[in-house]
Parts: structure tokens; sequence; C-alpha cells
């Protein structure tokens, strides 16, 4: 992978999966929602961001209306990077393929500029959070 030079030549040298994970196109629905809950409760990552817009949303000045909508929004923009491609799959079936193909790609290529986007998008709101701080 280090010798790649085109997002294609990194997608083309990345690692293959491991046998069960290649066979998850193959799980029910049931089993796909075990491995998904499985793999979010064990990352610590994920489940500490969760945790901590609980406590945010909890202790923010807001009514419980009001609470329960960002919840339901965090929720939305938490699970939108799995439902849209599993929604486009089942919209346009095999059509489908060729498209989140070069998209996946895309993504093993450009995995520096999202992690740097990424990165940025967390600054940017700690230092909303620590200017709002100072100001109140």
């Amino acid at each position: 992978m280090s010798e790649a030079s085109t997002p294609e030549q990194v997608a083309a040298a990345a690692p293959q999966l491991p046998g069960w994970l290649q066979k998850v196109s193959e799980f029910t629905p049931a089993r796909s929602l075990a491995l998904g809950f499985g793999i979010f409760a064990v990352n610590p990552v994920d489940a500490s961001c969760a945790i901590i817009a609980g406590i945010d949303i909890a202790g923010a000045p807001v009514t419980a209306g009001q609470g329960a909508a960002v919840a339901i929004a965090f929720v939305a923009v938490g699970v939108a990077p799995i439902a849209v491609p599993v929604f486009f799959v089942l919209a346009r079936g095999d059509a489908a393929a060729p498209l989140l193909e070069r998209l996946r790609t895309w993504i093993a290529g450009h995995t520096n500029v999202l992690n740097a986007a990424l990165i940025l998008v967390i600054g940017v709101l700690q230092l909303q959070k620590a200017v709002s701080a100072l100001i109140s």
C-alpha cells in the first residue's frame, strides 16, 4: 500500500477482509443488527461519543421535546452512513454495485483527507464551545 500512488492502487493493495467479514452479505437482518450493535458497544470511541451526547443533551437548558429532537437528530446522523447505502441497494438492487464500488475505492484512497476534515470539524466545534463559554 505504501507504494500505491492512485486511489485505485490503494484500494487494490488493501488487505483482504477476514473470512467472517466476507460473509456479512449473507447475514440475516437480526444477525446484522447484532453484529452492528456489538461493534458499536465494544468500540470505545463510539460508545463514549454516545454517552457524551446523552450527557450534553441531558444537561442542556432545553425542554424535553427539544432534547428529544436533538437526540433523534444525533441518532439519524449516526445511522445515515449505514442506512443510506443500505436503502440505496434496496432501491437500486444490483445497479447500485458500481457506484458503491467507486465510492469505496475513493474512500480507501482519500482516508487522510477524510480524517483531516473530521479533525477540523471537531476542532471548530471545540473552539466554538470555548468561545461561547468565555462570552457567557
